[in-house]
């Protein structure tokens, strides 16, 4: 409950700014630190603790990154029965930045129309294209037939570790799936993929995350499908300290 109140008070002391620029701020009692939009002539209170904040240091600066080099064989996604908004909304964001074609959303899975997947997706399914399809198989099959690759991402019989991957020569586009979170991918959609890989733990559990998983699999390096990991200029030594050659 504290940390509820905590995060509720944190976007109610957000809404009375007026500016763009984030500081860091910390509260005068609580010695609470982080972050947030520039008040201007305003004042703003601890979400804490409601004391007044000061604010500390310099303004955030906005931190640009190197587009990278677009994938070699188009990759899209079909999410089947999704239970949770937040993931299908953090999928939509991730896919956006590794270039993903489309995004195809069976069964119970939510749309970007339901405000859960709008607000972790932080603008990205307006820039990725998406449909839903009340039956999974069905569409999986439809695009088998189409001639699209069918790859699963889920353990089991057959599964084999993501670092063999590859797709070899030509341009068809890879479909990844990912099935429910708990109960896994639809055995009619096991019958129909092309491949089944997994992404090898050390821990005790038996998977990851719907979201994370999906990244690690779209951002893999796997012949045939995109460049690999960005190349680096060599390290050279300067003063005792690596350094990259610039």
């Amino acid at each position: 409950n504290r940390h509820r109140r905590y995060v509720s008070n944190y976007w109610k002391a957000a809404s009375i700014l007026t500016s763009n620029n984030f500081q860091a701020w910390k509260c005068r009692k609580c010695g609470l630190r982080f972050s947030c939009l520039d008040p201007g002539s305003g004042t703003m209170p601890c979400p804490h603790c409601q004391s007044p904040m000061m604010e500390i240091g310099e303004a955030f600066a906005a931190q640009k990154i190197r587009r990278g080099p677009p994938a070699r064989r188009p990759q899209e996604i079909l999410l089947d029965n999704i239970r949770s908004a937040w993931n299908v909304g953090s999928i939509f964001r991730t896919a956006e930045g590794a270039g993903v074609r489309h995004i195809y959303l069976c069964g119970i899975t939510p749309t970007p129309d339901v405000e859960k997947v709008a607000k972790t997706a932080l603008g990205a399914q307006e820039w990725v294209s998406w449909s839903y399809h009340p039956d999974g198989v069905e569409t999986v099959l439809r695009l088998r037939t189409e001639g699209h690759m069918i790859w699963v991402l889920e353990g089991g019989q057959g599964s084999r570790p993501i670092g063999e991957a590859s797709a070899g020569t030509g341009v068809t586009p890879l479909v990844w799936v990912f099935g429910n979170e708990i109960c896994g991918v639809d055995p009619g959609v096991l019958e129909a993929c092309h491949a089944r890989w997994h992404i090898p733990l050390s821990g005790k559990k038996e998977s990851l995350n719907i979201a994370v998983a999906c990244g690690i699999a779209l951002y893999y390096p796997i012949p045939g499908v995109n460049s690999g990991p960005p190349k680096f200029p060599p390290l050279v030594e300067t003063s005792g300290k690596v350094v990259r050659n610039r």
